[in-house]
């Protein structure tokens, strides 16, 4: 359960955000994942679903993709890939947990309690560990000299999205945040979004999405154009957090807030270069160590 989401800023540039919380089967919840995964210096891959198919998807890709691929050529790599995993995870957890394999479970007569039980895990959408997963992948793809968000999903179907993409447990209200603003945006606007605006976007996406279950902690933040990856500090993304947080119990103003993401955002300044001020704004201490709920 997660939330991750791209958005596209212009044909050379997007944003990649994230939760950090992940979930185990044990039904216990812990803040500590890292889901924005770089592959080479200009793309993002991150996925919805069991850690294991998500992990074994990333290592492959960092195995086998040559560093000049392009981004298609990266989506179309983890959708040819896609099958091939989740198949032999399957036999793995369940097939091979009754004895028989998906072939004979699905066009052989099985004893119907045999049958029954298989199906009771296949449907359970509770058990977390046989759940299917999402693939989000995106980048500059210095070969078309564009910005191209993909979504690769079952059985390997690859999908590109113009403009925005959200998966996870979150992907439901995230998706609602970031296309509401997109849609009162002008034409001219949505075609080159300015990148503390794309981070405020996400960033607010992501913190409305923790009311689904299995979402939130801290904010990963991740910026990606033509010149590489730039990940937006811990504690800064804790303090932009945390103003969003002020501004919505009415205690800062959006312009206020908007100036920090700019700040901190576009010209790099650092959390403690502005936790005097904030501090006196707010009367909040140490707004870039914890998260305001």
């Amino acid at each position: 359960m997660t939330v991750v989401s791209y958005l596209r800023l212009n044909n050379k540039s997007g944003i990649g955000c994230a939760d950090e919380r992940e979930s185990h089967q044990e039904g216990r919840f812990y803040d500590m994942a890292k889901k924005l995964s770089p592959i080479g210096n200009s793309a993002l891959i991150s996925y919805a679903g069991p850690i294991s198919y998500g992990e074994e998807m990333i290592d492959k890709v960092k195995k086998n993709v040559k560093s000049d691929a392009g981004i298609t050529q990266i989506a179309e790599f983890v959708g040819n890939k896609y099958l091939e995993i989740v198949t032999k995870k399957f036999q793995k957890m369940i097939f091979d947990k009754f004895g028989v394999s998906e072939e004979e479970y699905k066009f052989k007569n099985l004893d119907d309690k045999l049958r029954e039980n298989i199906t009771k895990i296949l449907h359970d959408p509770w058990n977390y560990n046989y759940s299917l997963p999402n693939i989000i992948f995106g980048g500059y793809d210095k070969n078309e000299d564009d910005f191209k968000i993909y979504l690769i999903g079952y059985p390997g179907s690859t999908n590109k999205h113009l403009r925005y993409l959200s998966i996870g447990s979150g992907n439901d209200i995230a998706g609602f945040i970031i296309g509401n603003y997109l849609q009162k945006m002008k034409q001219e606007e949505r075609e080159n979004i300015a990148k503390y605006k794309g981070a405020r976007i996400l960033m607010e996406a992501t913190r409305f999405a923790w009311l689904n279950v299995g979402v939130g902690g801290e904010s990963q933040l991740v910026c990606i154009d033509e010149k590489g990856l730039d990940e937006l500090g811990s504690k800064e993304s804790n303090l932009l957090n945390n103003l969003l947080y002020c501004e919505e119990r009415n205690n800062l103003n959006k312009e206020y807030v908007d100036s920090m993401f700019k700040k901190i955002i576009e010209e790099g300044v650092k959390s403690t270069d502005v936790k005097e001020e904030v501090e006196s704004k707010t009367g909040y201490k140490n707004l870039d160590s914890c998260l305001l709920y």
